[in-house]
This record gives structure tokens, C-alpha cells and sequence, in this order.
């Protein structure tokens, strides 16, 4: 789809996130892809007011059986988790909507904090896929 932008998105839970409550499930999703054979992600958090307790792979690049890498590293201190998904040998690539990943977050004090979407896409011949990232601002009460 020469022209057309990828997108990924957080999604936070309705209303504000109580501190002692939870955990909240926090999916990043995908629309408007077309050809994804790798994306690299980094999701960006505040870990004075986060913490990760679990990050769970999504369904979309796992679309039509296709065997998916999916590894994971999570930077508590530096309020950082590094995603890789790829689809090996897959000559098609992922197309469409879907759940990239789920993080499971804590709710530690309260605050504002931003999660902060960035990273990249490969189609399966290699070439670059153009996303674009929408954030999201968690309230912590």
C-alpha cells in the first residue's frame, strides 16, 4: 500500500488506574498494515509510576498459521520494553488490524504517565513498512 501509514496505538483501560488495584492489561494494536514481516518496537513508560508484570504476545502476526519469533526484553529502571516479532520465511507479511502485544502493568503511585509508542517494520523483501504511533497518557489516582 505505497502511500499508506501503519498504525499502532496503546490502549488503556476506561478511567484512571488505582494505585492497588489492577493489574491492568495495556494492548498495542495495529491497523492499516499491509506486508509486515518484522517489527522492532520500543514502548516507553514512566517506571516511577509503572511497573511491567508481564508482556504477552497479540495475535496479529500469527495471522494465517504463520510461525512468529517473539522475544521481549523489559528495562524496569529505564521505563523501556523492547519488542521483536517476525514471521520467517513468510513471503506474504501480516496485513490488516490486530493485537501486536499486551503489557501488564502496575499501578505503583499516583501520577501522570505517558507510554510512548516508536519503532520500525520490515516487509518480507525488506523494505521498510511506515508506521506511525499514537501514545497514551495514563492517570494514576
Amino acid at each position: 500500500m505505497p502511500g499508506a501509514s501503519a498504525h499502532i496505538e496503546v490502549h488503556l483501560p476506561e478511567g484512571a488506574l488505582q494505585v492497588g488495584a489492577g493489574p491492568y492489561t495495556v494492548p498495542l494494536s495495529i491497523s492499516g498494515a499491509a506486508q509486515v514481516a518484522t517489527l522492532t518496537l520500543t514502548l516507553r513508560y514512566d517506571p516511577g509510576l509503572l511497573r511491567v508484570s508481564a508482556v504477552q504476545e497479540g495475535s496479529f502476526m500469527r495471522q494465517g498459521g504463520a510461525d512468529v519469533t517473539f522475544t521481549h526484553q523489559v528495562d524496569q529502571e529505564g521505563g523501556r520494553i523492547d519488542l521483536v516479532a517476525a514471521r520467517p520465511g513468510d513471503p506474504l507479511g501480516a496485513a490488516g488490524s490486530g493485537v501486536l502485544a499486551a503489557v501488564i502493568f502496575e499501578a505503583l503511585r499516583p501520577g501522570e504517565a505517558s507510554l510512548i509508542p516508536s519503532g520500525l517494520g520490515l516487509t518480507p523483501a525488506g523494505g521498510p513498512v511506515d508506521l506511525d504511533f499514537t501514545p497514551a497518557d495514563a492517570v494514576i489516582r
